[in-house]
């Protein structure tokens, strides 16, 4: 909700619902910037603009509400500027169906550590990812990540990835801890026992579940905010909400690899809610 209109943008405080507020205190200058943003995409690439340039955005993209037909691809980053970013839907090689559409939510952070009275609230960050080996999940190769500092519990983590590689692929995640998290990369399946993918740019963005749900007071707007939690497979399931404002977005992200099939989260509005599945 925009508020008012400053050339001054700082991540201020951190509310509970019932109002009572502490300053957010930031590895980068003290002060940075969160934004959220929504659009629909296809194979066309599309690019959104930031209301601020950033020093070092990091990027996280929900997993998709499919608009029609059968999802055919994830949603990757094709350029990343100061001030824009420019991502496309990726298509499965596999896939011979026509185009289609989805409808996707961004995170857009300064890279850093955000804090609330001495407790990690965010961290957002990037990282090289390399490819997966080539076997029959195409996902063994992790990659370790140490938090710069640690959390209170284990984190909920958000990503993206970019468009480096010729062949769609999708990030995973595994051992989240309260310091240090494993991710990696995972093609389409059809291209398993291939030759790998290369490297990719991970974007992460981490938020402490402690904190549950509240509200980031901005100098120019506000973000309510919650994580919630379910456990889903290939069937949906609702997504359990308790806020006081409308849902405008959502970003399901998988944080576990329990299963070795190449998949996201994907999400659907019902009445009074939301589900999510495995895709």
């Amino acid at each position: 909700t925009t508020t008012t209109t400053t050339t001054t943008f700082c991540a201020e405080h951190w509310c509970t619902l019932e109002g009572d507020c502490s300053p957010v205190t930031s590895s980068h200058n003290g002060c940075s910037h969160m934004e959220f943003l929504q659009t629909e995409v296809s194979t066309t690439p599309v690019t959104l603009n930031f209301n601020r340039s950033f020093e070092n955005p990091v990027v996280a993209i929900g997993g998709p509400e499919l608009l029609g037909g059968t999802v055919w691809g994830p949603v990757r980053i094709m350029q990343k500027t100061a001030n824009n970013i420019t991502v496309l839907m990726d298509r499965w090689t596999n896939w011979s169906g026509g185009v289609m559409t989805l409808l996707v939510n961004l995170i857009v952070m300064e890279a850093g550590v955000y804090s609330v009275n001495g407790s990690v609230l965010f961290q957002a960050s990037e990282l090289v990812v390399s490819s997966a080996t080539s076997t029959s999940t195409n996902a063994t190769l992790w990659t370790q990540v140490l938090f710069p500092e640690p959390f209170s519990g284990p984190p909920a983590i958000f990503q993206s990835v970019s468009n480096n590689g010729d062949t769609p692929v999708v990030t995973r995640l595994q051992l989240i801890f309260p310091d240090m998290f494993s991710t990696t990369l995972q093609e389409d399946e059809h291209n398993w026992g291939q030759f790998g993918h290369g490297t990719e740019l991970v974007g992460n963005i981490a938020f402490a579940p402690t904190f549950g749900s509240g509200v980031l007071v901005l100098t120019d707007r506000m973000y309510t905010m919650q994580l919630s939690s379910v456990t889903t497979d290939h069937d949906f399931s609702s997504v359990p909400l308790n806020l006081p404002v409308p849902v405008t977005h959502l970003l399901p992200w998988i944080q576990s690899f329990t299963g070795g099939d190449t998949c996201f989260a994907e999400w659907a509005p019902v009445t009074g809610g939301y589900n999510v599945k495995v895709l």
